[in-house]
């Protein structure tokens, strides 16, 4: 079957061909073209934002590493893009023991034979790995970073590997897979003090090892900016004292259960350890060990953070010291963000200095363990707030997610908050949270917003007992209501009736609490 001719042929052609002829005048001529800014860019700059553009594609989450994809992606935009990108070696210096083979080949041949080489290995087929290995083990000499996730059985090939020299090795890093342990043991994979041919890499400056033990009087740890270390056998004050000591521009520090353990009241007549580089300090293992350390050391980080283990009945005194500790060492800085996060047998801090100009301070306290009952939740939050106050007098924001049936209670408003925290603008609470804080406290705030109002003052103190000097905002932090109808309507009601409340301006946004 046909279709009909139509009534004006010679009409309708005129008409698209001055509409093809109007797209194609607005296609870029090849002259053109060349002129445009990403084309007339210097090649050594092209080459800079084609390098920044695959890292960006490399996010931290991205396991396994590869970029190679990416890169061939990249030199298919044009010709002067393609003979830029595989004329140029540093573009594939990033290998790692996925690949098969002809492409390990292919890459490596692209590098050239000088160019250092950033090599990420992974557990594959055993008959790859072994072949990368063998393949890589003839580049050892331009080895720039080593980055090798391993399993247990895998350990003897890497063992073999690292006897040899590797006189360009700047950053090492072993992880052994299902490593996630807490002790080691006698049978746990040991890096050998004959490894690198016997000799320190001169030019070793990170060194992270989880799951592989390493003797605390090896060379290795020696002159190193980044240091991590997890599950290694606990080492006595003196040795972990000699190691930071031989560590004078150490700038960051991971010590993941392998604090000493041996902390003894004899030790206070020691001086304290002074790291003046040190800018990041991760403590993971038992939370008075953890307290014990910061107490010892004499530091100003921009990031400290620490998860300790405790038992139920010690979290109040557990978290006060540990508290305390912070406060000793981040008091005059201007903190950025400043976390909490407490559970029946963990607790975690996390503290962030930022410049002189960062944002306003955030506090986030969770407590969001089923099994804190409402006073243990309560005591913790009072805890905290009280210890902290020095440093916490400029936070703009407090965010707590507590569990079911807690309150800020007016007890706990007017006795703490409005004296530690004077600078308080906004309020995120879970929804139970809000609820309770609406129906306990709504009345009482309500009087100081409108005492406010009617008072017109923007200098009280409510430290002093006068009227706060700005008007709190309630954040609702709303979690999986979205997939729970019934939720979702109750939590709709519940805005309805604290929407009332005209001292406070409510808002359905969802505020980040933890990340």
């Amino acid at each position: 079957m046909k279709c009909p001719p139509s009534p004006n042929r010679r009409g309708t052609l005129h008409f698209l061909m001055v509409g093809l002829s109007r797209l194609v005048d607005l296609v870029p001529s090849p002259a053109n073209l060349a002129s445009t800014p990403i084309n007339s860019t210097p090649p050594e700059i092209l080459e800079q934002i084609l390098k920044y553009a695959v890292q960006s594609l490399l996010t931290r989450h991205d396991q396994p590493r590869t970029n190679h994809r990416d890169l061939h992606s990249f030199s298919l935009v044009c010709k002067k893009w393609y003979r830029l990108i595989h004329s140029t070696p540093s573009f594939w210096t990033d290998i790692n023991t996925l690949h098969p083979p002809w492409v390990l080949n292919i890459l490596l041949s692209r590098t050239g034979a000088f160019m250092p080489l950033d090599i990420h290995g992974y557990s594959v087929k055993l008959g790859r790995t072994l072949y990368s290995y063998r393949r890589l083990s003839q580049e050892l000499h331009r080895t720039r970073s080593l980055h090798q996730h391993l399993d247990a059985e895998e350990w003897p090939n890497m063992q073999d590997i690292l006897l040899h020299e590797f006189p360009s090795l700047e950053a090492l890093s072993i992880t052994l897979s299902r490593s996630r342990v807490t002790q080691v043991t006698k049978t746990s994979p040991l890096l050998l003090d004959g490894s690198f041919g016997g000799k320190r890499p001169h030019r070793l400056q990170r060194l992270w090892l989880e799951g592989v033990r390493i003797s605390w009087d090896s060379s290795l740890l020696t002159n190193l900016t980044h240091l991590r270390l997890k599950c290694q056998v606990r080492p006595t004050v003196a040795q972990v004292f000699t190691v930071l000591g031989n560590m004078p521009t150490l700038g960051c520090l991971t010590l993941s259960y392998s604090l000493p353990a041996d902390w003894t009241p004899s030790l206070d007549i020691l001086p304290n350890m002074r790291l003046p580089q040190l800018k990041y300090l991760k403590l993971h293992d038992n939370l008075s060990w953890c307290a014990a350390f910061l107490q010892r050391v004499d530091i100003r980080p921009e990031v400290l953070s620490i998860q300790g283990t405790h038992y139920d009945t010690d979290t109040p005194a557990l978290l006060s010291l540990c508290a305390t500790r912070l406060q000793s060492f981040l008091e005059g800085n201007p903190i950025q963000r400043f976390r909490v996060r407490a559970e029946p047998r963990m607790c975690a801090f996390k503290a962030e200095v930022g410049p002189d100009h960062a944002p306003k301070t955030t506090f986030s306290i969770i407590l969001d363990s089923l099994r804190f009952s409402r006073s243990d939740a309560e005591s913790l939050l009072v805890s905290v707030v009280f210890d902290l106050q020095v440093i916490l007098k400029n936070v703009h924001t407090l965010s707590v997610d507590a569990p079911e049936g807690f309150a800020l209670s007016r007890r706990l408003w007017d006795t703490y908050l409005t004296k530690s925290l004077p600078s308080l603008e906004k309020i995120v609470l879970c929804e139970n949270a809000a609820q309770n804080f609406v129906e306990t406290m709504g009345d009482a705030v309500g009087l100081r917003a409108r005492a406010q109002s009617s008072l017109g003052d923007t200098t009280a103190d409510p430290r002093d007992g006068s009227p706060p000097s700005m008007s709190y905002r309630v954040f609702l932090l709303l979690r999986g209501m979205e997939q729970n109808s019934e939720a979702g309507q109750s939590s709709t009601g519940f805005l309805k009736k604290a929407s009332a409340l005209s001292s406070f301006n409510w808002s359905k946004k969802v505020p980040t609490c933890w990340t």
